[in-house]
């Protein structure tokens, strides 16, 4: 199951039929952390990449997923939905590169004529 289809059973499941799909890529520099994130959006890892031992974590309102290199190699990160803000903490010596595909609902108003 690639990250794409992975999102869109997700949002199948929390009945949210109308969204826009973005590809977006944090950098997180060594040994500093990032918060980032809308509390509407729903983010799903797709590629984690550093040049040195990757160590860190990321953190929700309800979940903390600590990265290492068995974590990042796995099908693990790939497969996790974090929803609104995170904060990403790179404890490593190298930059942290995160791909993420955000997921956006969209509000869709009707009206009607009377």
């Amino acid at each position: 199951m690639t990250t794409l289809d992975f999102a869109k059973q997700k949002m199948l499941e929390a009945s949210i039929k109308h969204y826009q799909v973005d590809t977006i890529l944090v950098s997180i520099p060594a040994n500093q952390g990032r918060v980032f994130g809308d509390n509407n959006d729903f983010y799903f890892s797709a590629n984690m990449f550093s040049q040195g031992v990757v160590s860190g974590t990321i953190q929700t309102a309800n979940m903390l997923l600590p990265l290492s290199p068995e974590i990042v190699n796995s099908q693990i990160a790939k497969i996790k939905a974090f929803k609104g803000s995170m904060k990403i903490f790179n404890k490593g010596d190298h930059p942290l590169f995160i791909e993420f595909l955000r997921v956006s609902p969209l509000s869709i108003f009707y009206s009607r004529e009377h």
